[in-house]
């Protein structure tokens, strides 16, 4: 009676841990399949062509040096009716001479400035606030000045989505890997991978928590309805994700992915700001906790039971082989189902995460992966506990 009740057990654990692969297979292929059906009918759909746009660059004395590469590279854009506002968000006398000299050469380019004695406020959101009341037309287009356009395609692109309906479009600014070879910048690649392929299958799906502050695009009269950025005033951060979170809704956001419209940051220290952004997200996130988060913590739980059981079969095995060497077939049969069912389920994962590099011009990893995989958790944690006694508050 006890092997026949040690055989049922046994018998649950194979089939929970059948459906815990499944449950994770199927996750990260949704998020996959949102990212790539996206990207493949973005590649043809190139006909819409609607009204003009306001662009607005944030420059400071740390970035402006790349001004004479992105300036432009954004005036140079195959659009008919466009304007380009400089905002010179730490009124660095180095950013000022250089947007005076583009200015000669551009003299459409227009430009402002964060006055000196601005103090505890959000520099990001002043500057926003600014530059899109100094914008002629109603939508409006955020970028970076160290974040180069790939293409002269990249506006039209970011800006066929607008229409009666649609009022934020969520574009993407991948960072210049290139550029990365301090230690960890492999995870660093993974990490990003897994954050961004989040938060953009989850706007794909209609439910939009964060956009990409260096690429993404709203209506002015979205702003204003919102109030601007009044409700979170007292934080540095969130002018992409808890705003976006307030303004958003489920018809009103499009996403673009086309290979055009994704831009190029040209960062000094890209693990520098792969630290910043990811301890102030960890921040911000907190303070919507959106589903997509929640679906993503239990996903973590799950792959937890899931190795769980991985190893608990594994014992089993283990342990019936030991029992009796000469009936090996059981012990072998449960083996071969616990590693075959392991592998299949890395297997998606990688190529998913393979598929994802791919659309979001990423280098491709693969065995590191599922150790990457594992480490995520426990570094996330850190990054969460950084993130409480970080600069996050304007009096601060």
């Amino acid at each position: 009676m006890q092997s026949v009740n040690s055989l049922y057990v046994l018998i649950a654990i194979a089939v929970i841990y059948l459906i815990l692969a499944t449950v994770q297979s199927i996750y990260i292929l949704r998020r996959k399949t949102a990212l790539t059906r996206l990207a493949d009918k973005q590649i043809a759909d190139d006909s819409k062509q609607p009204g003009p746009v306001s662009i607005i660059v944030f420059a400071n004395g740390s970035n402006s040096a790349l001004l004479d590469k992105s300036i432009p590279a954004i005036m140079e854009q195959r659009y008919p009716k466009f304007e380009v506002i400089a905002v010179n968000s730490d009124s660095s006398a180095s950013t000022d001479d250089i947007l005076t000299r583009l200015s000669c050469k551009y003299p459409e380019l227009r430009s402002t400035f964060i006055p000196e004695t601005s103090c505890n406020v959000s520099i990001r959101k002043l500057s926003a606030t600014l530059g899109i009341k100094a914008a002629t037309y109603d939508s409006v287009l955020l970028t970076d000045a160290d974040c180069i356009p790939q293409s002269d395609e990249w506006l039209n692109d970011m800006s066929r989505h607008f229409d009666d309906e649609t009022g934020i479009v969520i574009g993407y600014c991948r960072n210049n890997y290139g550029q990365d070879s301090a230690a960890g910048h492999r995870y660093r690649v993974f990490d990003t991978l897994m954050t961004d392929s989040q938060y953009l299958a989850s706007a794909i799906r209609g439910h939009a928590f964060r956009g990409d502050r260096r690429n993404m695009a709203y209506r002015k009269q979205l702003f204003f309805d919102n109030k601007g950025f009044s409700r979170t005033m007292n934080l540095k951060f969130g002018d992409d994700d808890i705003f976006i979170k307030e303004i958003s809704s489920k018809t009103n956001v499009a996403v673009e992915l086309s290979h055009n419209s994704i831009l190029s940051a040209q960062y000094d220290n890209v693990k520098d700001f792969y630290t910043s952004d990811k301890i102030h997200r960890m921040f911000t996130v907190g303070k919507i906790s959106p589903q997509t988060i929640k679906t993503s913590s239990a996903m973590t739980i799950i792959r937890w039971l899931f190795l769980l059981l991985f190893l608990s079969l594994l014992c089993h095995a283990g342990h019936l082989f030991f029992q009796n060497s000469e009936k090996w077939l059981i012990p072998g049969i449960i083996c071969a189902y616990t590693i075959i069912i392991y592998l299949a389920e890395t297997l998606i994962f990688i190529f998913s995460m393979r598929k994802t590099a791919q659309i979001l011009q990423a280098p491709k990893l693969f065995l590191t992966i599922p150790i990457f995989r594992f480490m995520r958790p426990f570094i996330n944690f850190r990054f969460h506990a950084k993130s409480s006694h970080y600069d996050n508050f304007t009096w601060e």
